[in-house]
């Protein structure tokens, strides 16, 4: 399938109702996507699909009114674990609503906390990638170590071996987030090495200021007031196989960014 997604279509037949909406989050982002249907006040079903990851949101006025997303406990962390899938597609389908409605929060509020959630994922993996290898660096940083108990739970993971950053994420049960800092931090003190594939060392990470956004699911988060600025693609997004297409999204000269059915 173009686009690099593994993914199966939406059904467009039978009982089912065809997606209203579709695109590639390669040419659209999810807060745009988001942002577009809470300012059109569409009520339904937002799935994205890539990289792994199946989620649903569901959106009802304007606001978030339930979510189904593996290892997301809370709204915003759902949002935050779709918006991470820049490789993938989204559709939306009219008129679907929550399974199980709980908590509603508006669309405007989750993107708020997200979206400083979303560019510190990709700064700490540019500092410590997931494929890269962390171990114990084999000379002290110095004569006085101070270890956080979070931070000794991560070594006593490593031991004497040697770990991917990913397989330390899978293996703990912090949120994927606050592991990667804690990795972060501990390269930067000098007590693990972190080397990509080819065994070079990773350049050391510069500090991060303490008030650095917490997990996606903290209320209280700062946030700035335009997180995820307006993005205008430049080109139409390959459409998915066997997908009808509704409302187009206006490209950057006035061209239909997606096809309208018929």
């Amino acid at each position: 399938m173009e686009g690099g997604a593994d993914m199966d279509p939406m059904p467009s037949s039978g009982d089912a109702p065809a997606a209203s909406l579709v695109g590639s989050l390669a040419s659209f982002r999810l807060a745009d996507v988001l942002s577009l249907l809470a300012h059109t006040n569409q009520g339904g079903e937002l799935q994205v699909v890539g990289g792994g990851v199946d989620g649903r949101v569901w959106i009802d006025q304007g606001e978030l009114a339930g979510s189904a997303v593996s290892g997301a406990q809370t709204l915003t962390q759902a949002i935050f674990e779709l918006a991470l899938v820049q490789q993938g597609w989204f559709y939306f389908t009219e008129g679907r609503t929550a399974p199980y409605p709980g908590d509603r929060q508006s669309v405007a509020s989750a993107l708020e906390v997200v979206g400083p959630q979303v560019s510190e994922w990709h700064d700490l993996l540019d500092r410590v990638p997931l494929d890269s290898v962390v171990h114990l660096s084999p000379t002290p940083p110095g004569s006085d170590v101070q270890i956080r108990s979070e931070q000794w739970q991560i070594l006593t993971t490593l031991g004497g071996s040697d770990m991917t950053v990913r397989d330390v994420v899978a293996s703990l049960e912090h949120d994927q987030v606050v592991t990667l800092r804690l990795l972060r931090d501990l390269a930067e003190a000098g007590l693990v090495v972190v080397t990509t594939k080819d065994g070079q060392q990773s350049e050391a990470p510069e500090s991060v200021s303490d008030e650095a956004a917490s997990p996606p699911d903290a209320a209280e988060a700062a946030a700035p007031a335009n997180p995820w600025p307006a993005f205008l693609p430049t080109s139409a997004p390959s459409s998915a196989p066997n997908t009808p297409f509704a409302p187009p999204f206006a490209g950057e000269n006035g061209d239909d960014a997606t096809d309208q059915s018929a």
